[in-house]
């Protein structure tokens, strides 16, 4: 009894984790975590997926984050000097997305789903279009089906508070993601 007293009580704690919402804390270790994991990246071009270039194979995109992270021990060490694991890594990066896309799509006055209809437009334009060589046709549908993934996982409904918070720390995401 004890040890399903202690398991529901752990399980109960890692939802909680899960669900909190982001702090000025957390999200000043996930922007050092990222830079240094940037720079890393650039430096070891054979570990591209751990920059953030993750490509549509399967699973979640926070189950590739995961897995990106776990495929290289040097990216678990850099997490774990700003106090995360692959999974809390992969949660705040979600987290830190949803704010700053749903920030992006209040102040151009769009959605998700306009954004979804807008892909999907432009891969139907894309094959519709006899000028594009095959190749650069398979990178362009690649390219666009990361997108739609991509934006299929993000939400855009992140809390008030998260949005607030990347508001306020918007010009230094800025800034890192220009230099990504």
């Amino acid at each position: 009894m004890f040890r399903f007293v202690l398991a529901s009580a752990l399980f109960a704690l890692s939802l909680a984790a899960h669900a909190a919402g982001l702090t000025q804390d957390s999200l000043d270790r996930w922007m050092a975590a990222a830079a240094e994991g940037e720079a890393w990246s650039d430096a070891h071009p054979e570990a591209e997926e751990f920059g953030g270039h993750i490509t549509p194979q399967g699973g979640s995109l926070r189950e590739q984050m995961i897995q990106a992270v776990n495929e290289h021990p040097e990216a678990s060490r850099i997490l774990r000097r700003h106090g995360f694991n692959s999974e809390q890594w992969a949660d705040t990066t979600i987290k830190v997305m949803n704010a700053y896309s749903a920030l992006e799509f209040d102040a151009s006055g769009t959605d998700a789903q306009s954004m979804q209809s807008g892909l999907a437009e432009a891969l139907a334009e894309l094959e519709k279009n006899p000028n594009i060589p095959a190749e650069q046709k398979q990178m362009l549908r690649q390219q666009l089906a990361q997108s739609q993934a991509f934006m299929g996982e993000l939400d855009n409904q992140a809390p008030e508070a998260d949005k607030a918070l990347v508001k306020r720390n918007k010009a230094r995401l800025d800034r890192l993601f220009e230099e990504e």
